[in-house]
């Protein structure tokens, strides 16, 4: 009943997700993509990429992320998926956090997803960004329809050194959003 109500009168709630229990109300989809996220807490399982912990530094945290190595080839995609969210009719502001760490780094991209009827690129950023966990912020536009859906993206890169990790989703209204970074 609490989630019912929250989800009426503050719609992106739900896109709240530190997964450090279950991924929350995103999912990976079914359809479109290669391999899936995984939870995880602690380094990941290849050396030379990937975060040691969660992006609060807490080592019984959890993350989330795609592991690139084999058998994942280049262009491997995995896609997370949001639950199904009314359009906002403010601006409203999606935050994360990435790491995106090693030789090999692919690709992360932010879509949003109108019914799978279109999709619109919000934020992409690819290559080596440092083994640093760094904050991700896009304004979700006020759309012409009822409903869409978020899209996290992670492609693979040319190698098994191309682990990407995002944490820590919250969407919430605000009076401004600064795209970070603020190229891509």
């Amino acid at each position: 009943m609490l989630l019912c109500f929250l989800q009426t009168f503050y719609p992106f709630f739900a896109a709240a997700c530190d997964f450090n229990k279950n991924f929350c109300t995103w999912s990976n989809t079914k359809s479109g993509d290669v391999f899936d996220w995984t939870r995880h807490s602690g380094s990941t399982s290849s050396s030379d990429t990937g975060p040691r912990d969660d992006h609060t530094n807490m080592n019984l945290s959890s993350y989330i992320y795609i592991e690139t190595s084999s058998p994942r080839k280049t262009g491997d995609r995995a896609i997370l998926k949001s639950e199904r969210f009314l359009s906002p009719r403010g601006s409203t502001c999606f935050t994360f956090w990435y790491h995106m760490y090693g030789l090999a780094i692919g690709s992360l991209t932010v879509s949003l997803d109108i019914e799978g009827l279109q999709k619109f690129k919000l934020w992409f950023l690819s290559g080596n960004q440092g083994n640093s966990w760094k904050k991700g912020q896009i304004l979700l536009p006020v759309l012409p329809t009822e409903h869409f859906y978020i899209l996290i993206e992670g492609v693979r890169g040319g190698s098994y050194t191309g682990d990407i990790a995002v944490d820590d989703f919250v969407a919430k209204d605000v009076e401004s959003c600064v795209k970070i970074p603020s190229t891509g």
